[in-house]
């Protein structure tokens, strides 16, 4: 069976919590550096994934994940004041004032996530809407951002076309005007959170460049969804992605501390997908048994969530660019070893989770070869680097029904 799932609840099904409403929500990932003082306006567009009649806002500018260095999560990332307005526009054109504490103008405290006051509004469920935000600094530093080739690898973070707008050096357009993208859809102020009364299933994403920022995914598919994850996700519940850049399993386990932040977020979610692990055996140089213990170990940090891991596609090599099967080759052999064993053990149940998707039902060719491990190698047409899905992996995985939502949140409100 591609999917497994045990029947495991941390939250009463039905009952109301305070949890993720909308989609789109994610990390900054760095900064973009200003030389001098400086401004920046940003719109995004979100779909309600309930009926909205009260909402708070988390902007992404108290903190960031460093995805430049390894096992950094970075709290301060200016050196200049930051003040900031915003607000909710829907429908188009029509605008609602957030505020922090009765001002609408917020100071924001570094290394923390600052959500804003409770708004009443109506927005029904699947109905599309807009945060805008508008940043000032006073002095040299910088505004925290996910941004197009990360790394240098591909990734288009915003979707001009359907709504999207990033703007540098403009003036406050949170309560009125058209905000025109000035970017290239290549910047993205992020939006963490959007959270109010729901019973509705809220979905978090654990995930590494295959799911954070979707290395040679664009937003401009699915709706604004990037990666897998979320475009399964997407469609029909709220979801917050707190996945960064090369992240691993052992990072949680080893740094709870420098995660605080991030398990925050995910206290507003009722399910967690992890997609890990490839980070852990190519680079960390873990063990199947190190990382089979990472991941129960992450599964004890979020205990009111249900959390779902995924297998861990392959990584190759290929002398034409992953056209075919017979001229690919895994990267390692002492490590494509380790991949299939903790696989086959994430197919058995690891303790603490409520169960599984077999992401490599899609993903590798002859997946259940080797005796239940895996070929190791990638299904053609999937990959242009043989790490990362290219935007046609992205959309077949996230579509193939292997996350199965009717199976793993049985008798919850949809």
């Amino acid at each position: 069976m591609p999917s497994r799932f045990n029947v495991i609840r941390r939250r009463t099904p039905g009952a109301q919590y305070i949890g993720q409403l909308a989609t789109r929500c994610v990390l900054a990932q760095g900064f973009y550096a200003s030389a001098a003082s400086s401004n920046w306006g940003n719109r995004q567009y979100h779909y309600a994934r309930d009926d909205i009649t009260q909402l708070q806002v988390a902007f992404g500018q108290g903190w960031y994940i460093d995805a430049s260095t390894i096992n950094v999560e970075t709290d301060v990332n200016t050196t200049a004041t930051v003040t900031m307005t915003a607000s909710i526009e829907y429908p188009a054109g029509n605008f609602y004032q957030l505020k922090w504490g009765g001002s609408p103008t917020l100071t924001v405290a570094q290394g923390t996530t600052q959500f804003t006051d409770v708004l009443n509004v109506v927005i029904p469920k699947g109905a599309k809407f807009y945060t805008r935000q508008y940043l000032t600094s006073t002095a040299a530093g910088g505004f925290n951002v996910s941004l197009n080739n990360l790394g240098g690898s591909s990734y288009t973070c915003m979707d001009p076309a359907n709504g999207d707008a990033s703007v540098y050096l403009g003036g406050d357009q949170t309560m009125g005007g058209t905000m025109n993208d000035e970017q290239g859809g290549l910047i993205q102020m992020p939006i963490l959170a959007i959270v109010g009364p729901t019973r509705q299933p809220s979905i978090g994403i654990i995930g590494d460049s295959r799911t954070a920022l979707a290395v040679n995914c664009s937003a401009s598919f699915n709706n604004g969804n990037t990666g897998g994850e979320a475009i399964a996700v997407g469609p029909y519940y709220g979801y917050i992605n707190v996945g960064r850049v090369e992240d691993q399993a052992n990072f949680w386990s080893l740094n709870p501390s420098g995660h605080v932040n991030r398990l925050l977020l995910l206290k507003y979610c009722s399910h967690l997908l992890c997609e890990i692990g490839i980070n852990d055996i190519h680079v960390g140089g873990r063990s199947a048994a190190q990382l089979k213990a990472d991941l129960t170990t992450i599964a004890g940090m979020v205990p009111s969530l249900a959390m779902f891991a995924s297998t861990i596609p392959p990584e190759t090599t290929s002398t034409d660019n992953w056209a075919t099967t017979t001229n690919q080759t895994p990267l390692a052999t002492a490590q494509e070893a380790i991949r299939e064993a903790v696989n086959i053990a994430i197919r058995a149940g690891l303790p603490g989770m409520a169960g599984y998707y077999d992401q490599c039902a899609f993903a590798e060719y002859n997946f259940l070869a080797n005796g239940g491990g895996g070929s190791g190698l990638w299904n053609p047409g999937l990959t242009a680097d043989g790490i990362h899905y290219n935007q046609t992996g992205y959309n077949g995985f996230g579509t193939s029904g292997l996350i199965d939502f009717n199976r793993f949140i049985l008798n919850q409100a949809r």
